[in-house]
Parts: C-alpha cells; sequence; structure tokens
C-alpha cells in the first residue's frame, strides 16, 4: 500500500511539472497584462527583452549609500513582438505609458516599419498604431505622440454609446456618437469632421497642420501639450479657442500634466505648421508612472 501511495504521488508530481512545461511553451507572444509580460516573457520567442525582464523583475542588489537606477516599467503587451526594435520598444512603452491604463488596455496591435514602404511616418486607429521607423529617434516619439496620444486616444478610448445616436461628426464613415466627450473638444472650432465654424481663426490652432480636420486638430494640440505645454499655456491666455481645448486635454486626458518634454526654444509667436518636427529636449529618465 506504501508503495502504491508513493507511485501515485511521483506520479501527480511528474504530471504537474509537464503541465507547467507545456504551460510556458504554450505562451503567446501578447500577454495578458503588463506585470505578466515583464515576468514570463519566453526568451526563446523574444531573446532581445531578455534584459529589460531582468531590470524590471528582479533588480540587481544596490551597493549600500548607492542610488539604484531607474526601474523600466513593464512592457506593454502590443509592443512585445519580436520585429520591433529594441530601442524603439522601450521608447513607445514610455511613450504610451503617459496615456491612462483603461487606455493603455485598449491598444492591440502596434507595428513598426523599418523597410521603407509605409507610405506615412505614422497611422493610428482605436485598437492600433503603426510607425514608421526610419526616420531620427526625436521624431519618431513626437509622431508617436500624434498617433498615440492624439489619434489612438481620441478614437478608442473614449466612452460612447449606440444608443445616443450618431453626432454630426463621423470618421470615415464610423459615426462619433453624441454622448462622446470628445464632441466637446471638435466644436470649438468645427461644425463637422472637415468644415470649421463660422469665425474660426488660425490663432486658434496650435499648428497649421491642426487646421487639416477635427482629428488631426486634437492630435497635434495632444502633442504640442505635451511637447510645448508652457507655451501652449501662455498662447491660450490670449486666445479662448486654446483655453478651451486646454481645459479639455487637461481634463480627459491629462489630468496630471506629464513633465516630459522640454522646449528647445520659447515661442516667436508664429505658428508652427507640424507639432511633430518641433526641437525639444526628452526628459525621459525623469518619468514617474502613475497608474490611473
Amino acid at each position: 500500500m506504501k508503495r502504491t501511495c508513493r507511485f501515485l504521488l511521483i506520479g501527480g508530481l511528474v504530471a504537474a511539472s509537464l503541465l507547467a512545461v507545456n504551460g510556458e511553451i504554450r505562451v503567446a507572444r501578447r500577454l495578458p497584462s503588463a506585470s505578466a509580460a515583464s515576468a514570463i516573457v519566453p526568451r526563446t520567442v523574444i531573446p532581445t527583452m531578455q534584459s529589460v525582464s531582468s531590470i524590471s523583475t528582479h533588480p540587481a542588489p544596490e551597493p549600500s549609500g548607492v542610488s539604484p537606477y531607474p526601474r523600466v516599467p513593464a512592457i506593454l503587451p502590443p509592443l512585445l513582438e519580436p520585429d520591433i526594435h529594441d530601442e524603439d520598444r522601450l521608447m513607445a512603452n514610455e511613450v504610451l505609458r503617459l496615456l491612462p491604463s483603461s487606455c493603455r488596455r485598449k491598444l492591440q496591435t502596434f507595428i513598426v516599419r523599418y523597410d521603407g514602404k509605409l507610405p506615412s511616418r505614422g497611422y493610428a486607429g482605436a485598437s492600433s498604431i503603426i510607425l514608421d521607423g526610419r526616420h531620427p529617434m526625436q521624431e519618431r516619439r513626437a509622431v508617436l505622440m500624434h498617433e498615440g496620444l492624439g489619434h489612438f486616444f481620441s478614437l478608442g478610448c473614449l466612452a460612447q454609446t449606440i444608443a445616443s445616436g450618431n453626432s454630426e461628426f463621423q470618421n470615415n464613415g464610423d459615426p462619433i456618437y453624441k454622448d462622446n466627450p470628445v464632441l466637446a473638444f471638435y466644436r470649438i472650432d468645427w461644425k463637422n469632421a472637415t468644415s470649421k465654424r463660422a469665425g474660426s481663426k488660425a490663432s486658434n490652432f496650435v499648428t497649421g497642420y491642426a487646421k487639416t480636420n477635427c482629428f488631426e486638430d486634437i492630435a497635434e494640440t495632444a502633442t504640442y501639450y505635451v511637447l510645448r505645454g508652457d507655451d501652449f499655456r501662455r498662447r491660450a491666455t490670449k486666445n479662448k479657442a486654446l483655453a478651451a481645448k486646454l481645459a479639455w486635454i487637461e481634463k480627459e486626458e491629462f489630468p496630471s500634466p506629464p513633465k516630459v518634454a522640454q522646449s528647445a526654444q520659447t515661442w516667436d509667436g508664429n505658428i508652427p505648421w507640424d507639432a511633430t518636427l518641433l526641437g525639444y529636449t526628452w526628459k525621459g529618465d525623469d518619468v514617474r508612472v502613475t497608474e490611473r
């Protein structure tokens, strides 16, 4: 009887071990949560992330009296695709973590193209972002802000219901419903997606490109806010439309202003054309991620 029990016990342990191994083998590239991503990234799938995973989950002990290195936030699951270069993975993780956590969870697909075949520098929709990886890092980061903090956030992260009915705004045929908070931003200068309201002025827009349509308006405004927050506030004191856009950004997207960039120069009174081409100094080492 004792021998039978011993065999049953050993057999159970072996079976459990095999299940654990098989479970690890079947881990998908997209992991269920940011914390899980840093803990169970399969080395055979993404070998380049081994060092990042180690830093985020098993920090090396620091000598007494020495300040610890900044912790690397867990990599967001959509950024774990193996064909994304490490520098873009880490850059995107830093930028997208400026979004509220409830919004980050809605991102399903993140792609960086390095083959030169992307017609534009970037695209974004309600659940995906595509970035051209051939441009300088300063520009790539700013384009990601435009696509992620602007288009992705406004199209995919704000609650709306079909029952409220269609508004006068739509995106490529997709309706924007009447209870969507984004309408408060659009209606500052727009009567529909592409037509400005009567009396709208060039000075109401943070950049020239923001005047293209309501979607580029919000994307450029979010980018300008992060990169040129002080200039934005100064301009808003003299322009009611900019003041309203600033108030919306700080209410709906950035209740705590992100202090991650510093302007390379002071605004000279001329409206720039493209926020993604403005000079800035990135203060990534000083980022403090706050879960919201």
